[in-house]
């Protein structure tokens, strides 16, 4: 059974980061999952963690079962949401197309959807219905996102704290992080001619190369990062570390903060500070921008396109238990028009005539098969098949 475990909308910072994955564990999990689920993708963002999974496990018991797993609190069993079959569907289409996001449409939880069902994937911790599912919501999102021509109206929290950054006069910037979030983050920094320094904090300052040889960027450790602090405006914390880096005794002055991450980055007793600024990820979610309205009339408009991925995911469902026979009549179909080739082939010495009888042969029974398949499939999704796959088996399968 398709099952989801996920954390409830609204529920509050402290809660979530209880409940939230280090990016490090992800495939520990996977692995672990596998003793009693037979597929899974766990998707772990700054705003959501949910697990998707099939498992003949269900109810109450996977709950504690997954609960157990991920050494989560059961006290904060409320906080979470369960879903199975078709909920899940629904759900899943709704998340990859951003109606779910606290930042409605935002752009990044495709690419977070992709990355959770690849690694799900390198780790051989799909099932053939996950599989099927992940693939119809992932193409329905790149579909929606094109349709909507939200490309022309791109929104994250990447976007939002830059361009508050930059209305407010802010120039020179601290980045802590260069995951998808991070790389973002960079991006709108860089692109905009006003920024005059960007430090950026990572373990690895390999993972920099392409943005290092522009002059406005230097590269800093975590053990370098206390040093350069007071040379900077803005820090936006964007790292999945698994507690607070940035500390009040860190910061000396006035400075716009932005934390991104969950768990937080900035300790939140850095709001002591005279003249600080701290946005969390909660309240950076909340900050409206101009284009928000235009933004719900076009991905209302677009809703369409999750139905038809629904409908398409359910008709595979109902398709999947004959798959095995249409590769029984295709198999039948080859094995006659290619003995029946042979025949001819054995009475004919001209090459030109032979290529011609392959190809003729192959179409014609083609055509058939072919259309018998399209006919069974018709008759399974009515639910009156059982005639019709009594009537097929003894036309191509009984000798």
């Amino acid at each position: 059974m398709i099952q989801l475990i996920g954390i409830k909308d609204n529920t509050k910072l402290d809660i979530r980061e209880k409940l939230s994955l280090k990016e490090s564990t992800q495939k520990i999990y996977l692995n672990k999952f596998k003793d009693f689920a037979e597929g899974i993708v766990i998707l772990n963002t700054c705003n959501r963690t949910e697990i998707y999974f099939n498992s003949s496990l269900y109810g109450e018991e996977i709950l504690r079962k997954v609960f157990e797993e991920l050494k989560w609190d059961l006290d904060l069993i409320k906080y979470v949401f369960y879903k199975k079959e078709e909920e899940v569907y629904s759900h899943l289409l709704e998340v990859v197309c951003g109606f779910k996001s606290r930042i409605l449409g935002e752009d990044q939880i495709l690419g977070q959807i992709k990355n959770a069902y690849a690694v799900a994937k390198e780790e051989g911790a799909l099932c053939n219905r996950l599989q099927k599912l992940f693939e119809i919501a992932i193409g329905c999102g790149k579909k929606f996102r094109t349709q909507c021509k939200m490309y022309e109206i791109p929104v994250s929290s990447a976007s939002i704290v830059t361009n508050m950054a930059f209305k407010t006069g802010k120039t020179k910037f601290m980045l802590m992080g260069f995951g998808e979030i991070g790389k973002a983050v960079c991006t709108n920094i860089l692109a905009n001619k006003s920024t005059e320094l960007l430090y950026i904090v990572v373990r690895n300052k390999e993972v920099l190369k392409d943005v290092i040889s522009d002059k406005r960027v230097r590269a800093l450790n975590f053990g370098e990062k206390d040093e350069y602090i007071k040379d900077v405006e803005c820090i936006i914390g964007a790292t999945s570390a698994p507690h607070s880096i940035v500390r009040k005794e860190n910061i000396s002055k006035a400075m716009l903060i932005f934390d991104l991450a969950v768990p937080r980055d900035i300790d939140i007793n850095v709001k002591e500070v005279k003249g600080v600024e701290l946005y969390d990820i909660d309240e950076i979610s909340m900050l409206d921008d101009e284009n928000k309205k235009l933004r719900i009339e076009r991905m209302n408009e677009n809703k369409y396109l999750l139905e038809d991925a629904l409908k398409e995911y359910l008709e595979w469902e109902q398709l999947r238990d004959i798959s095995s026979l249409i590769r029984e009549i295709k198999i039948k179909g080859d094995e006659v028009w290619m003995e029946r080739f042979q025949s001819f082939k054995n009475k004919s010495s001209n090459e030109h005539d032979n290529e011609v009888a392959e190809k003729l042969f192959k179409s014609i029974v083609n055509t058939y098969t072919n259309r018998a398949i399209e006919l069974l499939k018709e008759e399974r999704l009515k639910g009156s098949d059982e005639g019709c796959l009594r009537v097929i088996k003894k036309i191509f399968l009984e000798k």
